[in-house]
Protein backbone atom coordinates (compact mmCIF):
# COMPACT_ATOMS: atom_id res chain seq x y z
CA UNK A 1 0.00 0.00 0.00
CA UNK A 2 1.42 3.38 -1.06
CA UNK A 3 0.40 6.65 0.61
CA UNK A 4 -0.26 8.99 -2.35
CA UNK A 5 0.15 12.17 -0.27
CA UNK A 6 3.53 11.07 1.10
CA UNK A 7 4.59 10.09 -2.41
CA UNK A 8 3.58 13.53 -3.71
CA UNK A 9 5.55 15.32 -0.98
CA UNK A 10 8.63 13.17 -1.59
CA UNK A 11 8.45 13.93 -5.31
CA UNK A 12 8.17 17.67 -4.60
CA UNK A 13 11.24 17.46 -2.34
CA UNK A 14 13.20 15.45 -4.90
CA UNK A 15 13.54 12.49 -2.51
CA UNK A 16 11.50 9.92 -4.42
CA UNK A 17 13.95 7.30 -5.75
CA UNK A 18 14.85 3.63 -5.35
CA UNK A 19 16.98 4.30 -2.27
CA UNK A 20 14.07 6.00 -0.53
CA UNK A 21 11.75 3.14 -1.48
CA UNK A 22 14.16 0.60 0.04
CA UNK A 23 14.54 2.67 3.20
CA UNK A 24 10.76 2.92 3.61
CA UNK A 25 10.43 -0.85 3.24
CA UNK A 26 13.30 -1.44 5.68
CA UNK A 27 11.65 0.87 8.24
CA UNK A 28 8.28 -0.92 7.80
CA UNK A 29 6.64 2.15 6.27
CA UNK A 30 7.80 4.59 8.95
CA UNK A 31 9.55 7.85 8.05
CA UNK A 32 10.49 8.82 11.61
CA UNK A 33 14.04 7.43 11.55
CA UNK A 34 15.04 8.28 7.95
CA UNK A 35 17.61 11.12 8.22
CA UNK A 36 16.97 12.67 4.80
CA UNK A 37 13.26 13.32 5.42
CA UNK A 38 12.50 16.76 6.95
CA UNK A 39 10.91 17.03 10.40
CA UNK A 40 7.74 18.70 9.09
CA UNK A 41 7.08 15.64 6.89
CA UNK A 42 7.76 13.31 9.84
CA UNK A 43 5.23 15.22 11.94
CA UNK A 44 2.49 14.65 9.34
CA UNK A 45 3.03 11.03 8.29
CA UNK A 46 2.98 8.50 11.12
CA UNK A 47 2.15 4.81 11.26
CA UNK A 48 -0.52 3.53 13.65
CA UNK A 49 2.21 2.52 16.10
CA UNK A 50 3.46 6.12 16.26
CA UNK A 51 0.09 7.82 16.81
CA UNK A 52 -0.90 8.66 20.39
CA UNK A 53 -3.64 6.18 21.33
CA UNK A 54 -4.91 8.67 23.89
CA UNK A 55 -5.78 10.98 21.00
CA UNK A 56 -7.52 8.07 19.27
CA UNK A 57 -9.69 7.53 22.36
CA UNK A 58 -10.43 11.27 22.56
CA UNK A 59 -11.60 11.33 18.93
CA UNK A 60 -13.71 8.20 19.45
CA UNK A 61 -15.37 9.77 22.49
CA UNK A 62 -16.12 12.93 20.50
CA UNK A 63 -17.74 10.87 17.73
CA UNK A 64 -19.76 8.86 20.25
CA UNK A 65 -22.26 11.68 20.77
CA UNK A 66 -23.40 11.33 17.15
CA UNK A 67 -23.54 7.50 17.06
CA UNK A 68 -26.57 5.68 18.43
CA UNK A 69 -24.81 2.33 18.92
CA UNK A 70 -21.08 1.60 19.09
CA UNK A 71 -17.88 1.93 17.06
CA UNK A 72 -15.37 -0.65 15.86
CA UNK A 73 -12.53 1.08 17.68
CA UNK A 74 -9.04 -0.19 16.86
CA UNK A 75 -6.35 0.32 19.51
CA UNK A 76 -2.74 -0.24 18.42
CA UNK A 77 -0.25 -1.14 21.17
CA UNK A 78 3.04 -2.69 20.11
CA UNK A 79 3.55 -4.65 23.34
CA UNK A 80 0.53 -4.20 25.65
CA UNK A 81 0.71 -4.79 29.39
CA UNK A 82 -2.02 -5.16 32.00
CA UNK A 83 -1.26 -1.66 33.31
CA UNK A 84 -1.59 -0.12 29.84
CA UNK A 85 -4.89 -1.86 29.11
CA UNK A 86 -6.33 -0.98 32.53
CA UNK A 87 -5.35 2.67 32.14
CA UNK A 88 -6.79 2.74 28.62
CA UNK A 89 -10.14 1.23 29.65
CA UNK A 90 -10.62 3.58 32.60
CA UNK A 91 -9.63 6.61 30.50
CA UNK A 92 -12.20 5.66 27.87
CA UNK A 93 -14.82 5.09 30.57
CA UNK A 94 -14.18 8.52 32.10
CA UNK A 95 -14.48 10.11 28.64
CA UNK A 96 -17.88 8.48 28.18
CA UNK A 97 -16.76 6.10 25.44
CA UNK A 98 -19.47 3.54 24.70
CA UNK A 99 -17.45 0.80 23.06
CA UNK A 100 -14.16 0.83 24.94
CA UNK A 101 -11.92 -1.39 22.84
CA UNK A 102 -13.25 -3.46 19.96
CA UNK A 103 -9.97 -4.59 18.37
CA UNK A 104 -6.54 -4.70 20.03
CA UNK A 105 -3.74 -4.70 17.46
CA UNK A 106 -0.25 -5.74 18.54
CA UNK A 107 3.08 -6.28 16.82
CA UNK A 108 4.25 -9.84 16.08
CA UNK A 109 7.06 -11.30 18.15
CA UNK A 110 9.29 -11.41 15.03
CA UNK A 111 9.15 -9.54 11.73
CA UNK A 112 9.16 -11.27 8.35
CA UNK A 113 12.49 -11.44 6.51
CA UNK A 114 12.76 -8.74 3.83
CA UNK A 115 14.50 -10.48 0.94
CA UNK A 116 14.03 -7.68 -1.59
CA UNK A 117 15.90 -5.00 0.38
CA UNK A 118 19.65 -4.43 0.34
CA UNK A 119 21.18 -5.92 3.54
CA UNK A 120 23.18 -2.72 4.11
CA UNK A 121 19.96 -0.69 4.13
CA UNK A 122 18.35 -3.17 6.53
CA UNK A 123 21.33 -3.00 8.88
CA UNK A 124 21.26 0.80 8.88
CA UNK A 125 17.50 0.81 9.53
CA UNK A 126 17.88 -1.59 12.47
CA UNK A 127 20.59 0.61 13.98
CA UNK A 128 18.37 3.70 13.79
CA UNK A 129 15.39 1.81 15.24
CA UNK A 130 17.45 0.35 18.10
CA UNK A 131 18.88 3.79 18.92
CA UNK A 132 15.42 5.38 18.93
CA UNK A 133 14.04 2.59 21.15
CA UNK A 134 16.92 3.00 23.62
CA UNK A 135 16.38 6.78 23.80
CA UNK A 136 12.65 6.33 24.35
CA UNK A 137 13.26 3.77 27.08
CA UNK A 138 15.80 6.04 28.78
CA UNK A 139 13.38 8.98 28.74
CA UNK A 140 10.62 6.80 30.19
CA UNK A 141 12.80 5.56 33.04
CA UNK A 142 14.13 8.99 33.99
CA UNK A 143 10.64 10.52 33.94
CA UNK A 144 9.23 8.05 36.48
CA UNK A 145 9.05 9.48 40.06
CA UNK A 146 10.88 7.69 42.82
CA UNK A 147 8.74 5.46 45.04
CA UNK A 148 8.26 6.67 48.64
CA UNK A 149 7.83 3.96 51.31
CA UNK A 150 4.65 4.39 53.33
CA UNK A 151 6.50 3.83 56.59
CA UNK A 152 8.79 6.81 55.96
CA UNK A 153 5.90 9.21 55.32
CA UNK A 154 3.96 8.79 58.53
CA UNK A 155 5.12 7.51 61.92
CA UNK A 156 2.46 6.10 64.25
CA UNK A 157 2.53 7.21 67.87
CA UNK A 158 2.42 4.27 70.28
CA UNK A 159 0.75 6.28 73.03
CA UNK A 160 -1.95 8.35 71.35
CA UNK A 161 -2.51 6.19 68.28
CA UNK A 162 -2.27 9.21 65.98
CA UNK A 163 -0.10 9.57 62.89
CA UNK A 164 2.62 12.21 62.86
CA UNK A 165 4.04 13.48 59.56
CA UNK A 166 7.74 12.82 59.12
CA UNK A 167 10.11 14.85 56.96
CA UNK A 168 10.77 13.29 53.58
CA UNK A 169 14.35 14.52 53.43
CA UNK A 170 15.61 11.15 54.65
CA UNK A 171 13.50 9.10 52.29
CA UNK A 172 14.31 7.69 48.91
CA UNK A 173 13.41 10.99 47.19
CA UNK A 174 16.90 12.27 47.92
CA UNK A 175 18.57 9.22 46.46
CA UNK A 176 20.34 9.31 43.14
CA UNK A 177 18.16 8.90 40.00
CA UNK A 178 17.89 5.58 38.27
CA UNK A 179 20.42 5.13 35.50
CA UNK A 180 18.66 3.77 32.40
CA UNK A 181 20.04 0.97 30.29
CA UNK A 182 21.94 2.03 27.20
CA UNK A 183 20.06 -0.31 24.88
CA UNK A 184 17.93 -3.44 24.75
CA UNK A 185 20.96 -5.73 24.67
CA UNK A 186 22.11 -4.63 28.11
CA UNK A 187 18.62 -5.34 29.47
CA UNK A 188 18.78 -8.85 28.08
CA UNK A 189 21.88 -9.61 30.16
CA UNK A 190 19.65 -9.89 33.22
CA UNK A 191 17.50 -12.56 31.56
CA UNK A 192 18.29 -16.26 31.54
CA UNK A 193 19.15 -16.83 27.89
CA UNK A 194 21.21 -19.55 26.28
CA UNK A 195 24.23 -18.79 24.10
CA UNK A 196 22.23 -19.10 20.87
CA UNK A 197 19.65 -16.54 21.98
CA UNK A 198 22.33 -14.14 23.24
CA UNK A 199 24.22 -14.26 19.95
CA UNK A 200 21.01 -13.77 17.96
CA UNK A 201 19.98 -10.83 20.16
CA UNK A 202 23.37 -9.15 19.77
CA UNK A 203 23.23 -9.56 15.99
CA UNK A 204 19.61 -8.48 15.51
CA UNK A 205 18.14 -5.57 17.56
CA UNK A 206 14.61 -6.51 16.46
CA UNK A 207 15.05 -10.00 17.90
CA UNK A 208 16.34 -8.47 21.14
CA UNK A 209 13.30 -6.20 21.36
CA UNK A 210 11.01 -9.16 20.67
CA UNK A 211 12.62 -11.13 23.50
CA UNK A 212 12.10 -8.23 25.89
CA UNK A 213 8.44 -7.92 24.86
CA UNK A 214 7.96 -11.65 25.41
CA UNK A 215 9.51 -11.52 28.90
CA UNK A 216 7.38 -8.50 29.82
CA UNK A 217 4.23 -10.31 28.73
CA UNK A 218 5.20 -13.42 30.72
CA UNK A 219 5.86 -11.29 33.80
CA UNK A 220 2.52 -9.48 33.50
CA UNK A 221 0.70 -12.81 33.09
CA UNK A 222 2.49 -14.18 36.16
CA UNK A 223 1.46 -11.14 38.21
CA UNK A 224 -2.15 -11.51 37.10
CA UNK A 225 -2.22 -15.26 37.85
CA UNK A 226 -0.63 -14.74 41.25
CA UNK A 227 -3.15 -12.08 42.24
CA UNK A 228 -6.10 -14.26 41.17
CA UNK A 229 -5.05 -17.55 42.79
CA UNK A 230 -3.37 -16.14 45.89
CA UNK A 231 -5.19 -12.91 46.72
CA UNK A 232 -4.28 -12.66 50.41
CA UNK A 233 -0.61 -13.65 50.25
CA UNK A 234 0.45 -12.33 46.84
CA UNK A 235 3.64 -10.28 47.22
CA UNK A 236 4.70 -10.04 43.57
CA UNK A 237 3.32 -6.54 43.02
CA UNK A 238 3.97 -5.10 46.49
CA UNK A 239 7.75 -5.07 46.51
Amino acid sequence: VVCPWLLRDLVDLGLCNDDMKNMLIAHHGSVQHIPTIPDNIKAIYKTVWEISQKKVLDLAADRGAFICKSQSLNVHLASPTVDQLTSMHFYGWKKGLKTGMYYLRTKPAAQAIQFTVDPAVLKDAKMHQAKAAAEKKANTITSKPAAVPLGSTFASSSTSGTSTPVSLSSTSLSSSPVTPASDDISSLNALSLDDTQKKAAEADPEFAAALLRQKEREYEEAKLLCSIENKEACLMCSG
